[in-house]
């Protein structure tokens, strides 16, 4: 558990406000409190001044996202920093069923790329879409839930692994580049789902599994440079496709 999820855990026990009042001043599905509570799912920035307002805090200090927001519009070094909040996405499956206890949501996004000097920056715009998964498959994964988001495959690139309209699950905490992976990347100004290889002589090999390797050429590029950026490795997928 964070700082933060701390910091909400014991603000909540000692304010006595209930799951259940935090979330109809929110109009969401109270579960999403207790997800907060243990750490399981960031307090969005969006959310923050009302929740902390409810349990007497500052909105600092129980969510990171407005935290970083509040800190500074500016990185170290003068370039600007694009913070989007991982918002939560509601009312988009039913949840009958849903035990929060033994499983959470997973949101989806698309990524849009910044230009700027330097590292592309990327931003995540939720979208209308999120997965259930449990606790069983996370504890599995060696995954957190705040670490992960679903996005949509877009082209036949990665095809006879991952399909176009395909949904990929990205964790992005896990940025270690380890050979013959599938990581969400930011290349050439655009965010791709590829396979990853380090060669010999210490670039990175970007490689589409589409065997058409006249439309799909494998590229290389140095792990340094400031047109590349790992987001995060891919651990799962729904489609016809296969990791």
């Amino acid at each position: 558990m964070d700082k933060y999820a701390q910091h909400f855990a014991e603000r909540l026990l000692a304010s006595r406000v209930k799951a259940a009042e935090i979330g109809r001043a929110l109009e969401i599905n109270a579960a999403n409190v207790y997800h907060w509570k243990t750490g399981l799912r960031p307090i969005p920035a969006d959310k923050a001044a009302v929740v902390a307002e409810l349990v007497g805090t500052s909105p600092e200090l129980i969510s990171e996202d407005f935290a970083n927001i509040a800190a500074s519009s500016t990185s170290p070094t003068g370039q600007r920093r694009v913070v989007i909040p991982a918002y939560e996405i509601e009312a988009v499956e039913d949840d009958e069923g849903f035990d929060p206890e033994t499983e959470v949501w997973v949101d989806g996004f698309d990524v849009e790329v910044s230009g700027g000097n330097g590292h592309p920056i990327p931003e995540y715009v939720p979208t209308k879409y999120r997965q259930r998964y449990t606790l069983k498959w996370l504890q599995k994964t060696g995954a957190k839930a705040k670490d992960l988001m679903i996005m949509r495959v877009r082209g036949e690139s990665m095809e006879r692994t991952v399909f176009d309209g395909d949904k990929v699950v990205v964790d992005r905490s896990n940025t270690k580049i380890v050979s013959n992976h599938v990581y969400v990347i930011i290349s050439g100004g655009e965010a791709r789902v590829k396979r990853l290889f380090r060669a010999a002589d210490g670039r990175i090999r970007i490689v589409s599994d589409n065997q058409d390797k006249v439309t799909y050429p494998d590229e290389f590029i140095d792990h340094n440079s400031s047109d590349f950026l790992v987001i995060g490795r891919v651990i799962d997928k729904s489609g016809p496709g296969g990791l």
